[in-house]
């Protein structure tokens, strides 16, 4: 909550100083790159915010993001030493050799049955909406919803990633 307002008066302040300081042009320039960076694919980092003061708290102990590698800040952010897991994207010697991201995309449910196995290793699982449809069912009966975070009104990706959602286990709330 904390950063949300601090947010919000940095960008006020920005946008403050813009109008005031630039032409009409520049200004509408500034303003649009101003939201552009403080509104368009945060829903990354802004999860790891709220895992961050989660952990904090104590009621992370593991994470898995089921997403494509390298979405998140991972440890930059987090600034806690859990065990956090995501999908390999490390490309293969053999052409045609499917990574774990790439797997995953294909066929979400089979790709956690085949890999993952038992979920319950992990506190916390993050993904994007685009996703979460294929992959309810394995987390309905251990996991909750426990926030969603807007993340982009564009496809960035294969698909339109517009939030990204986060899963706690039951058994953590």
């Amino acid at each position: 909550m904390f950063f949300m307002c601090v947010c919000f008066w940095v960008n006020l302040v920005a946008f403050y100083l813009c109008l005031v300081n630039f032409s009409f042009q520049d200004s509408f320039t500034s303003v649009m790159c101003m939201c552009t960076f403080s509104l368009c694919q945060r829903g990354t980092e802004d999860a790891m915010l709220y895992l961050s003061r989660e952990a904090h708290d104590g009621r992370v102990k593991s994470v898995l993001f089921l997403m494509p590698c390298h979405s998140t800040p991972y440890y930059s952010t987090l600034h806690y030493n859990l065990p956090m897991r995501f999908l390999d994207c490390t490309p293969s010697e053999n052409k045609g050799t499917l990574d774990e991201s790439d797997r995953f995309l294909m066929n979400p449910a089979d790709f956690v049955g085949e890999v993952f196995g038992n979920l319950s290793s992990f506190s916390h699982i993050v993904l994007f909406e685009s996703e979460e449809r294929h992959v309810k069912l394995l987390l309905r009966n251990s996991f909750q919803e426990v926030r969603r975070f807007f993340h982009s009104h564009f496809k960035v990706d294969r698909d339109l990633q517009s939030s990204v959602v986060v899963y706690s286990q039951k058994s953590v709330l």
